[in-house]
């Protein structure tokens, strides 16, 4: 009988223990609602090439002169990146950190005129698409200045 009461006693102990840890010492975890900061490591991708595959990237648009022997034109427009972009469609076949990348203007000429947006901050959105001798170029579909 004493061996009964011990066993009855352990197993009641074991089971006021268990209740105690799980259901009172038992903190909620709560989860912070912050926006990621591009000081917490949130980098832009841009996942493939087309018009699938569109992402919103920021930076400032700069207008540059296109050197002669090229002959494509007088001037191109970049965007120089706040914070390297991961480009993981390019044609050296390896994803690239980037800092910067050459723009098409937006189809919609009449509604974005891409010469007011030079030398600004500007958040654009569209897609990568391929350029002059397998080069990577946004084709922008919309933008605003920040």
């Amino acid at each position: 009988m004493c061996k009964r009461t011990i066993c009855g006693v352990s197993a009641l102990l074991l089971l006021v223990i268990t209740f105690f840890l799980v259901f009172i010492l038992r903190k909620p975890v709560s989860t912070p609602n912050v926006e990621p900061t591009p000081e917490q490591g949130v980098t832009r991708v841009i996942e493939g090439v087309g018009e699938e595959s569109t992402v919103f990237l920021e930076g400032t648009i700069r207008k540059e002169a296109i050197p002669r022997e090229l002959e494509l034109g007088d001037y191109w427009y970049w965007i120089y990146f706040d914070t390297p972009v991961l480009q993981k469609n390019n044609a050296s076949g390896v994803p690239l950190y980037i800092d910067k990348m050459q723009l098409n203007p937006p189809i919609e000429k009449d509604f974005y005129n891409i010469e007011d947006f030079v030398d600004k901050s500007v958040e654009v959105y569209g897609y990568q698409t391929w350029g002059y001798a397998e080069s990577s170029v946004f084709q922008i579909l919309s933008l605003r200045a920040l």
